[in-house]
This record gives C-alpha cells, sequence and structure tokens, in this order.
C-alpha cells in the first residue's frame, strides 16, 4: 500500500528538519538528524494501510503534529490522531489507516514524545470502564427485559430508542408483578450505572429513559410513592439515583415542567442523601 503514497516518503526523504509540536504550538521535538528522519520514514512505511476516502478528522485533545522542513521552507505536516487507528497528511484530504499502533507509538516513545502514548492508553482504558459499566447495567437488568433487550441490543447500542415491544412488556402481567413493582425495577436498573456521576450518560440509557417516559405522570408517580418506607424516605441508592437522573433528565422537564407530586423528590435531602 505504501506505493499510493510515494510523494509523502520522498518529501519525508527530502527534508532535513522535523519538528513536533502540540496543539499549543509547543515544541515537543525537534532534530536535524538523518537517522531520525529516517526513522520517520520507517515507522510510516511499516503502519500505513489504504486511504480511507473521507475528510479529515477532528485532531482533537493533545495530539502532536509532526511538521517536515526543507532548507527552512515547510514540506508537510503529519498529524497524529488519539485513537491511533488513522493519521492524517497535509498532501491528502483523506486520513490514512494505521495497521500497527504500537510500531506508530514507539516511534514517538523513542523521541521522548509521551502524549501519543498516555492518550492512547487513556482511551484504552476508559473503553474498559465503558464495558465494565455495560456489564454492569446489564447485570442488573430486570429478568423479564432481558430477552427483549438482547434482540434488539445492536441498535440499542446504536442510536439509544426504545424498542416498542420493550414498551409493552413492561404492562404485561409478567413474574407477577404489580406495574409499580415493575416501573420501581426499572429505576432502580437505570441507577446502577456510573453516568449519575456527571460523566455523561452512555447512549443505551436513554433507551430505559425512554422506557420510563412511556408511562403517564400518575404510574411514575404511584412506583415512586410505593417505594417510600415508614420514615418517609426511599432507601434503595440506586432507585434514588435512578430517580434523581430520569427527574433532571432534559426529556423528563419538557414532559412534566411542573415535576411530579411529591414533596420528598423537590426536596433531595428528605431522600437520605445530598445531591
Amino acid at each position: 500500500m505504501t506505493s499510493q503514497f510515494k510523494d509523502m516518503f520522498d518529501l519525508v526523504g527530502e527534508s532535513d528538519r522535523i519538528v513536533i509540536h502540540d496543539n499549543s504550538s509547543n515544541v515537543l521535538y525537534s532534530s536535524t538528524e538523518k537517522a531520525e528522519l529516517i526513522s520517520l520514514q520507517q515507522a510510516l512505511h511499516q503502519c500505513l494501510e489504504k486511504p480511507l476516502f473521507h475528510s479529515h478528522g477532528i485532531n482533537s485533545g493533545n495530539n502532536p503534529t509532526i511538521t517536515l522542513y526543507r532548507n527552512g521552507e515547510e514540506l508537510l505536516q503529519i498529524s497524529h490522531h488519539s485513537s491511533c487507528k488513522s493519521i492524517e497528511c497535509s498532501l491528502y484530504s483523506f486520513d490514512i489507516p494505521l495497521s500497527k499502533a504500537q510500531t506508530w507509538l514507539e516511534w514517538f516513545d523513542h523521541n521522548n514524545v509521551n502524549s501519543p502514548r498516555q492518550e492512547f492508553e487513556r482511551l484504552a482504558a476508559r473503553r474498559r470502564e465503558q464495558r465494565e459499566t455495560y456489564k454492569t447495567f446489564m447485570r442488573n437488568m430486570p429478568p423479564y427485559l432481558l430477552s427483549i433487550w438482547k434482540k434488539h441490543e445492536s441498535t440499542i447500542r446504536f442510536d439509544g430508542k426504545c424498542p416498542d415491544d420493550l414498551k409493552r412488556s413492561l404492562r404485561r402481567n409478567l413474574c407477577g408483578k404489580t406495574l409499580d413493582e415493575k416501573i420501581a425495577d426499572v429505576l432502580i436498573w437505570y441507577g446502577t450505572t456510573a453516568s449519575a456521576k456527571n460523566r455523561g450518560s452512555p447512549i443505551y440509557e436513554r433507551a430505559v429513559e425512554a422506557l420510563l417516559l412511556a408511562f403517564d405522570e400518575q404510574d411514575i408517580e404511584s412506583a415512586v410513592e410505593s417505594q417510600f418506607n415508614e420514615q418517609g424516605t426511599l432507601s434503595n441508592p440506586n432507585l434514588i439515583t435512578g430517580c434523581y437522573k430520569l427527574f433532571r433528565s432534559f426529556r423528563f422537564k419538557k414532559m412534566y415542567p411542573e415535576g411530579l407530586n411529591l414533596e420528598s423528590i423537590r426536596q433531595p435531602q428528605l431522600l437520605g442523601v445530598t445531591f
């Protein structure tokens, strides 16, 4: 595939100075050593695949840009993407996929430019956390919803839409539970994930929110009221979190601008927690 990028490789070979700077134009590395230019050329040869024919992605985060010069004149720029799945080059209108992320990162490591690996590892850790969050979410799903969720799982995780048969399932007489109990189950489930910690909600949680909002105000009020204990508070922390997430959501506020007729919900300190 590298023959497609001959003009880029030729310019890298003709350059006499390399400068790496971050998004704030701070110089991270600079060299006029021919060996360093050759090592960049070799890393590119090893890592590049066929181009993706679309416009450049956004170079977000602290992602360095490599600028190559000849006799003081800029020849080209190569921008690193934090996902380490592609790079962009100022010569082309498309992104170029990387086949060997570790080889590309090692080139930066060799030149003591740490941000690409740090960002790559940060994103990898975030993906691991997201997988664990989804596992927790699935473990806490009311079991009578599992088969329907699995049927639509790929669509739900893509667009967050709640399928109609998932909504209908809560109306059915399943597991001998009342409607109040089933709505409470979903609120508890909604409160089990980490998205309540100001980290943004996963897209699949929109389906749960829509599932709850398929019920009218009286149904939701009745379900929450049924969970108050003798002291007049909600004792299940996941139920509290689920209520909090639902009642502060944009769609809920749009549907019920006055909130629910629950004094305890309007005064969160009465729930036994401080939000």
